[in-house]
Parts: C-alpha cells; structure tokens; sequence
C-alpha cells in the first residue's frame, strides 16, 4: 500500500486544530471561510464540531460581489 493508514490519518489531528482555531477566529468577528480544499470536511472526519459554520469562499465573498 503506497498510503499507510497512520500516513493519512496523522494529519487529520492538526487539520481539526487548524479548523478549530478558525472558528474562534469567527466568533471574533474576523473574516474566516474555508478556502475550497476540503479541510473543514477532513477536520470534521477527525471528530472537529461545528466545522460546516465556516462558509466557503465562493458563496461567501465571491458571489455577493458578482450579483
């Protein structure tokens, strides 16, 4: 196997503290979205709460702009 589980999961552990720290970010009122990478997804795999709160960068900055 070219991948070995603890080669993929041991990221995963700081992604979720990544993403943890984002949403304090926005509870502070600074702008925080999720850059299209998926690692709110990967974080919310590795057991991170409330990681879907973060908003994409597309519908959230983006868009407004284009309509």
């Amino acid at each position: 196997d070219r991948h070995p589980p603890r080669c993929v999961d041991r990221p995963m552990v700081p992604m979720a503290r990544h993403v943890g720290a984002m949403l304090t970010f926005r509870a502070r009122d600074a702008a925080t979205f999720d850059e299209g990478n998926h690692m709110c997804a990967q974080a919310h795999r590795a057991g991170a709460k409330n990681v879907f709160d973060i908003p994409g960068l597309v519908p959230e900055h983006v868009l407004p702009r284009l309509l």
